[in-house]
């Protein structure tokens, strides 16, 4: 092949509409990359749409999810009414979890958006009930406008150290009797760990570091006042499908493990003018398939004529 100066690749970027989101993360089970340049899988919020027809005049209608149901809602409630009546339910988890636009009814639709713990998944549909009068025959309808489906989402910027991928070997030697030398090493296992420092303080890089599901039962999402609370105490097992995306001009690499594991957690640490760390390393296991990673190269001064 000779020798090529510009198959030299080096950490220059990375992937994102910043060229600088180095990792990203996805409940395992998300669409898997097949290259390097593919976008990733986003991940999509399901939406619904709640429709008032026949024109009532009054009355009022409920909301309910997954077993729980709304206080009644006047029919010509504003958007906002209706997403504190469906954030006041448990099984919504607070208003930090919906947003609802359009409104107010019965003349315009509301869209219910779920994200945060709700976000990113194939959702129960809400039901409803209307208690109305006036108009024509009204009725109260919520149909499924978007489909909600998993997907990668970025911690945002890490350190400058990037990312370093440990490779560790355990194995055998086989000993023939009569002879001090080894005959033969077997390697028994293979293991891969990421090591990875986010920089920013934001809901996926301290539910990665706090070993926390991205969607579900579990997840965290600011509320409107901009908080959101992390427990320690009790080791949690969480999985997370990771890439790495490097980028170096139009070459790319691109590490994906379908399966990984925070298995190591650097300390927390508040020091005088400098930057607060989330450090992590993560274990990737194989899957069904007996891969742990994959590694995808993008190199198009190698392409084939």
């Amino acid at each position: 092949m000779g020798i090529n100066t510009d198959l030299i690749l080096a950490g220059i970027g990375a992937a994102g509409a910043s060229g600088a989101e180095l990792a990203w993360f996805a409940p395992p089970g998300t669409t898997a990359p097949t290259n390097a340049t593919t976008a990733l899988t986003a991940g999509v919020n399901e939406q619904q749409t709640i429709t008032i027809t026949g024109s009532p005049t009054g009355g009022t209608f409920t909301l309910s999810y997954a077993g729980q149901t709304t206080a009644a809602i006047p029919y010509n409630a504003t958007a906002s009414a209706v997403r504190s009546a469906l954030g006041a339910l448990s099984t919504i988890g607070g208003t930090q979890n919906i947003t609802v636009s359009g409104g107010p009814g019965p003349a315009t639709p509301y869209v219910v958006t779920f994200r945060g713990a709700l976000g990113m998944a194939d959702l129960a549909g809400v039901t409803a009930s209307g208690s109305f009068t006036g108009g024509t025959s009204p009725a109260i309808a919520v149909t499924q406008t978007t489909q909600g489906a998993p997907g990668f989402v970025s911690p945002g910027l890490v350190s400058e150290d990037g990312l370093s991928a440990d490779l560790s070997n355990s194995s055998n030697d086989v000993k023939a009797y009569g002879l001090s030398a080894v005959a033969r090493k077997i390697v028994t296992d293979e293991t891969t760990t990421f090591k990875v420092v986010f920089l920013e303080t934001n809901p996926i890089s301290t539910s990665i570091y706090n070993r926390l599901p991205l969607t579900g039962d579990g997840a965290v999402y600011p509320d409107q006042n901009g908080d959101w609370t992390t427990t320690e105490g009790q080791f949690r097992a969480q999985r997370y499908a990771c890439v790495f995306d490097l980028v170096d001009g139009p070459n790319r690499i691109r590490k994906y493990c379908p399966s990984a594991e925070v298995t190591e957690k650097d300390s927390f640490t508040i020091k005088a003018g400098e930057a607060i760390l989330y450090g992590v390393t993560l274990t990737a296991y194989a899957n069904s398939a007996g891969v742990s990673v994959a590694t995808f190269h993008h190199v198009p001064a190698l392409a084939s004529a």
